[in-house]
């Protein structure tokens, strides 16, 4: 069991701790008045006094022990409880969170999170439970929820709409709104950046770069790596998986060329494979490297740059992105603009359709936007 529960159950044995703060201050009081023992000027009326204070704070250190350790024992029972439910299987857990006993509920909301956390229907439902107890332990597996992608965690902010303890139930009710309409937000999010990496994208001629690389000589270079995309392009389905791994995970510029340049000449499945590839061997570069590529002269390695920015969520170069959303080649700006609504949360419109002056006020809305963030 996380902290956060168990701070939770703690919550209560805190709260009636708390109760003891008047005995307690007022037996210190007496203390210092008195120096620690009887004065010379210490009435015998004052002395019996100071005596039972002292008394009286010493029964309550006990209790508060007793306390502490009844609380220890109720987070061991109710860990063993959470365990016993996970293992009773998702059928049990629907049942008890509709138990009419809050200490049941509340056992089915941690074994929720424990078994099966992107269940949000059951979390959201939660959040206006009669029980305060029940509504904060779903509002923190929602917090927790929000900080991960595809059910890693990652270095995503977490967000916290509420309810507040002891909210109204109008205030329960907007926070079920709110945690709703953002994760449906990462939901459209996500599935835009899947969508353009499906997209074809037509090659733009760039000026030719100089050589990456003085050492090895450009007709080698150019050579290898015209083999390697037409080994890629000829590949039958049943090999496909081999060239693609090959040029996926080697080392050298050479691989993330060819595999760039086989993306335009492949189709459907192939096409998509491809891309996926590509993706995935650009998050394994630095950010100084990956700054690179969102540069690079392939409009298929500016593209999958752009994703990976946001797959590796790289704030860094937020800047760059909002530079790429003018970029010549058709397909580069969506994906510039898919990134930077998954990473911020933030969208000015399209840059790359509709009339000319929605997407000059699209992207002007996106570089003044990009001034109030730290100067970018």
């Amino acid at each position: 069991m996380s902290r956060s529960w168990r701070f939770h159950v703690f919550l209560s044995a805190l709260c009636a701790a708390s109760a003891l703060g008047p005995w307690t201050n007022a037996a210190s009081a007496q203390c210092a008045h008195g120096g620690g023992g009887m004065g010379p000027r210490m009435s015998p009326a004052l002395v019996g006094q100071q005596m039972m204070l002292q008394q009286q704070l010493m029964q309550q250190q006990q209790l508060m022990q007793q306390v502490q350790l009844q609380q220890q024992l109720q987070t061991v029972k109710l860990d063993r409880q959470v365990r016993e439910l996970v293992k009773d299987g998702p059928g049990a857990i629907e049942t008890a969170l509709k138990d009419p006993n809050p200490e049941t509920r509340l056992t089915a909301v941690l074994a929720l999170v424990k078994a099966d956390p992107s269940r949000l229907e059951d979390l959201l439902a939660r959040l206006t439970d009669d029980a305060d107890i029940v509504r904060q332990a779903a509002r923190s597996a929602l917090i927790g929820l929000s900080t991960t992608r595809d059910g890693k965690a990652n270095k995503r902010r977490g967000v916290d709409f509420g309810p507040a303890s002891n909210a109204s139930r109008t205030a329960q009710r907007t926070a079920v709104r709110k945690w709703q309409a953002w994760f449906e937000r990462q939901k459209k999010n996500e599935e835009a950046l899947k969508t353009i990496a499906a997209k074809p994208v037509k090659p733009v001629a760039r000026p030719a770069a100089p050589p990456k690389d003085l050492l090895v000589a450009p007709v080698v270079v150019a050579e290898d790596g015209e083999k390697l995309t037409k080994e890629l392009v000829d590949a039958t389905p049943e090999r496909r998986d081999e060239v693609l791994a090959k040029l996926r995970d080697r080392k050298g510029s050479v691989y993330t060329e060819a595999l760039a340049e086989a993306i335009p000449q492949l189709t459907g499945a192939a096409r998509a494979q491809a891309r996926e590839a590509l993706t995935e061997r650009l998050t394994r570069m630095t950010i100084a490297t990956l700054r690179g590529k969102l540069d690079d002269e392939n409009p298929e390695v500016r593209r999958a740059a752009a994703l990976t920015v946001a797959m590796k969520e790289t704030n860094s170069l937020i800047a760059d992105l909002i530079v790429m959303l003018e970029d010549p080649a058709p397909a580069v700006p969506p994906a510039a603009r898919a990134a930077l609504k998954s990473l911020t949360n933030q969208d000015f419109g399209s840059v790359s359709q509709g009339d000319a002056a929605e997407r000059q006020r699209a992207l002007a809305a996106w570089k003044a936007w990009g001034q109030k963030q730290n100067g970018l």
